[in-house]
């Protein structure tokens, strides 16, 4: 049996706009017939706060966007649960950024293999799935 997988926020994005910037190697990943892929309330919320600052946008309105995620109209979502946060604290700093923090913690705390393109992420002990 495969590990479940948890997308990080710029892979979803990528994943939800067939973006070219998804790997063919991620794009198998996640899309095999056996996978078990999650996307994180983490990732809803990182979505929100970049679109309301003007660092993200859309070619539809963001509250379109959320409502796919949310409603796991693609993939079932994961919440934050109060097991994550010991393990968030356990994180050496390598990196200040909350949300890949998070998403990060809540991969270690499920036993997931975490979907990323982010180099920094790799520095932390999470199987990266793709």
């Amino acid at each position: 049996m495969t590990r479940p997988i948890l997308l990080d926020t710029n892979v979803l994005i990528w994943a939800l706009n067939n973006d070219r910037s998804l790997t063919r190697r991620m794009r198998a990943a996640i899309s095999a017939p056996t996978a078990d892929v999650r996307v994180s309330v983490v990732s809803a919320w990182e979505i929100a706060i970049k679109h309301q600052s003007g660092k993200l946008s859309f070619d539809v309105p963001v509250e379109e966007v959320l409502y796919r995620i949310l409603n796991g109209a693609v993939w079932p979502v994961l919440p934050v649960l109060p097991a994550h946060i010991p393990e968030l604290l356990a994180l050496p700093m390598h990196h200040r950024d909350p949300f890949d923090r998070l998403l990060i913690a809540q991969a270690r705390a499920e036993g997931m293999a975490l979907a990323t393109a982010d180099e920094n992420m790799r520095k932390y002990r999470v199987p990266i799935a793709g």
